[in-house]
């Protein structure tokens, strides 16, 4: 999409991860000073100033001239019961992946972070997927899944590798 900015409207932009952390002080920026490949919140304001509106919608600008972005899914629609941050998008684009690597068919899918009550050690997101066709080997799905998580979202990858405050796994159930 193309962003319309001669219309009355001011529009301001947060990054996500600041977003997420300090949601009431986050730094709000300027159109003019976005980048290519970052999420971010949007926050709309009218010609007026008298009013500001976090609009709940998150997304990545993949042209900065002409402003051209993606929308990549709601600041609401995300997991971080481990301070992971997974948004939407980076949901979507692991089994998109995994639908071309593998070639299966995915009718329905759901990503949930899995509290265990023994250990953080049992603690994991589980990937729970309805199959149209099944893959032949379930583990090296859960494998790629894991892998394309940990490309896109460096908080995921550091809880997988360790650099968290608990062990981490992602598994299908």
């Amino acid at each position: 999409m193309t962003l319309c900015t001669n219309n009355e409207i001011f529009y301001e932009f947060i990054e996500l991860s600041d977003y997420l952390a300090n949601k009431n002080s986050s730094k709000r920026m300027r159109l003019i000073d976005v980048q290519s490949g970052i999420d971010y919140v949007v926050a709309i304001i009218n010609s007026s100033g008298l009013w500001a509106y976090v609009i709940g919608d998150t997304l990545k600008f993949s042209n900065t001239n002409p402003y051209q972005f993606k929308i990549t899914g709601r600041v609401s629609q995300f997991t971080s019961m481990f301070g992971e941050h997974i948004i939407a998008s980076e949901v979507v684009n692991a089994i998109e992946s995994a639908v071309q690597t593998f070639g299966i068919q995915i009718r329905a899918y759901t990503v949930a972070p899995k509290i265990s009550s023994n250990s953080s050690q049992d603690s994991c997101h589980e990937w729970w997927i309805d199959f149209a066709t099944k893959p032949d080997n379930l583990e090296s799905l859960a494998s790629h899944l894991d892998q394309q998580m940990q490309a896109q979202n460096s908080y995921y990858k550091d809880l997988i590798q360790g650099k968290g405050s608990t062990s981490f796994s992602s598994r299908l159930p």
